[in-house]
């Protein structure tokens, strides 16, 4: 997987690239522009030179997209979106 819960720093971006277990992948730019096709290392070079990191946003898709972002920024945003679907599941009881 192409994803990381840290701050833009080089040392994170070698970890996302532990993490993914394709050597491509369709990479978007932080306004979801297409970047293209290409090899995890160029997407990882890329993330540094802008100070992003790479966060896998559709893992089953033929390459994986990736999307330059803030990581943490993501997570937050995935944690804003659970609590509010939980507090719509309290409301529909």
């Amino acid at each position: 997987m192409c994803q990381g819960h840290a701050s833009a720093h080089p040392l994170h971006a070698k970890i996302l690239a532990e993490q993914c277990r394709s050597d491509q992948v369709r990479l978007l730019a932080e306004n979801k522009d297409m970047l293209g096709v290409m090899f995890l290392d160029e997407a990882i070079d890329a993330a540094e030179g802008e100070g992003l990191d790479v966060v896998l946003v559709s893992p089953d898709a033929d390459p994986p997209v990736c999307r330059l972002m803030d990581a943490s920024k993501h997570k937050y945003e995935l944690e804003k979106q659970d609590k509010e679907s939980k507090k719509k599941q309290r409301e529909a009881r």
